[in-house]
């Protein structure tokens, strides 16, 4: 592929053009290969030639820069179209940079007349800083364990998947002075850590406290009791302080935690219903964060970040009734799941909830923390959505594993490999490989920047690496059709790109690189991502 020019030379280039426009013979810079295409009504347009000498050279590119800023309102050639280069109904300084290029052979064509779709990254504007990718195992952990092929397993969902995120269960349980430990996240952690290093982050979601300080004294439903009168938020607080410090002494020390997964629903399995306000008989989730807070604050050297309120959903005014009585010093970051706020088969319905958290809670980490419903390119979309309109830190998945159906990667039944119907005893979804297009490609510490295409049937978006050396661009074609995109990456140097693509015939395959001009294909309903260094 092309080199793309730094800030300082295209500078220093652009200056030439300008100056050679009032003192030199337009050919002395002039690209002349004619690239003529046709409007709907049949009559020719030679793009870029706006002074009609059949030339596209300095001259035309001052007379583009005078349209853009406003001097001139018209040029020689009547017809406004020759100069919109990229084909978005628009001609602003986007159409100028092209033509620079155009002119200095850093492209041979503008997007306009190659018919691609024409694809703008700008690494000079930034918004959030990537925390990771991950998903949960949250049961079914002794499938796992105790899997003749764990080895294999453990590799697929680690290190080829290129997870950064864990999310597990606070499975420690307590009865009155009687510790009971569930250590399976002892081993899980470890591979984990094996296969991905120390960059791994943990998260631990509590689906429910200790029975003996639930109200119904059952892991099931209900909230906290009280005693005295009074909610046990002080034993609430010493609980997570107490799991906390046992995790540690088998090895497993979150970087995150969530006090309460879906507080707002009450289920048949693990849960406990904390109220967004004091008008239920429920105890206050604002009160139990509070407690959680001081407790592991006044305790600890280094406690976890705090995550919350991790609701069910961001509909229904869900998320801002929790909020109202948080005291968001207490919040590390906004969690929240997306099983209402949207469609899950029309991902675009999640954005105005995404947008109105963004823009209520401006500097404060935003997460989504779980979420699976979907097909696989829609699940694509929906993260797409979450990250950039929605500016989300970290995008976890639900289940990682899960046996008998359903997850990532299903387990086969473990202990009887005549259940089995794969040769593995597992099997992966295709959810996987589009997880898989975003998690193995953006790793924490990545920079997402302003990503733009001129057609509303791709998705895009870009994320710049820490040391500023590389870019993951993620491409979404949502159309019915395939279609060709030109890249701009503008002043960012690069001189080497990878494809890896996900489409009805691929699994996050390695494809090459781009073609000519920065193009890639892109099939239907299909998802990219271009690595660029």
């Amino acid at each position: 592929m092309k080199n793309c020019k730094t800030n300082k030379l295209v500078f220093l280039l652009v200056s030439v053009l300008i100056f050679s426009a009032f003192y030199l013979p337009g050919s002395v810079f002039a690209n002349t290969e004619k690239k003529i295409s046709y409007n709907t009504l049949g009559s020719s347009i030679f793009y870029g030639d706006l002074n009609g000498d059949e030339n596209v050279d300095t001259m035309d590119y001052v007379l583009l820069q005078r349209y853009a800023l406003g001097v001139i309102n018209k040029f020689p050639v009547g017809n406004t179209k020759a100069a919109d280069l990229n084909g978005d109904d628009e001609i602003n300084s986007l159409d100028a940079t092209l033509m620079s290029r155009y002119i200095l052979g850093v492209i041979k064509e503008f997007p306009v007349s190659t018919g691609a779709v024409y694809a703008s990254i700008d690494t000079s504007t930034r918004h959030q800083v990537i925390e990771g990718f991950g998903a949960s195992i949250a049961y079914y952990q002794n499938w796992l364990i105790d899997h003749p092929n764990k080895a294999e397993i453990y590799d697929v969902i680690f290190n080829e998947l290129g997870l950064s995120v864990l999310r597990l269960n606070n499975w420690y349980i307590t009865y009155e002075n009687e510790p009971s430990f569930d250590d399976h996240a002892k081993e899980i952690v470890s591979e984990a850590k094996k296969s991905v290093g120390e960059e791994l982050k943990i998260m631990m979601s509590s689906w429910t406290p200790p029975a003996y300080l639930k109200s119904n004294n059952s892991a099931a439903g209900g909230t906290l009791k009280k005693e005295n009168g009074e909610f046990v938020y002080d034993k609430f607080a010493n609980y997570w302080y107490e799991s906390l410090k046992e995790y540690e002494k088998i090895g497993v020390v979150p970087d995150y935690i969530s006090i309460q997964n879906e507080p707002d629903i009450e289920t048949g399995y693990e849960s406990c219903i904390f109220d967004k306000d004091e008008n239920g008989n429920n105890a206050v989730y604002a009160k139990a964060l509070e407690a959680v807070y001081k407790k592991l604050n006044s305790s600890m050297d280094n406690p976890p970040k705090i995550l919350g309120p991790e609701v069910l959903g961001i509909g229904y005014n869900n998320f801002d009734g929790y909020m109202n009585l948080i005291n968001t010093d207490y919040l590390d970051g906004l969690a929240f799941h997306l099983y209402h706020g949207g469609d899950e088969n029309q991902p675009d319905s999640f954005n105005q909830e995404l947008m109105k958290i963004k823009n209520k809670y401006p500097n404060i980490p935003k997460y989504q923390t779980e979420f699976y419903r979907g097909d696989a390119f829609n699940t694509a979309w929906i993260i797409h959505n979450c990250l950039v309109n929605g500016d989300v830190s970290m995008y976890l998945y639900w289940d990682l594993i899960w046996g008998e159906s359903g997850g990532l990667v299903t387990i086969e039944f473990p202990w009887d490999k005549g259940q089995w119907t794969t040769p593995g005893g597992y099997i992966i979804d295709d959810k996987y490989y589009v997880l898989k297009q975003y998690a193995k490609f953006i790793r924490p510490g990545y920079t997402r920047v302003d990503a733009s295409a001129n057609s509303d049937d791709i998705k895009i978006s870009a994320y710049i690496s820490p040391d500023n050396k590389s870019i993951s661009v993620v491409l979404l074609n949502t159309s019915s059709n395939s279609q060709t995109v030109a890249l701009d990456f503008n002043n960012f140097t690069a001189s080497s790109s990878e494809i890896y693509r996900t489409s009805e015939n691929e699994k996050a395959e390695f494809i090459g690189s781009l073609n000519g001009n920065n193009t890639l294909v892109l099939p239907a309903k299909s998802i990219a991502t271009v690595i660029i260094k």
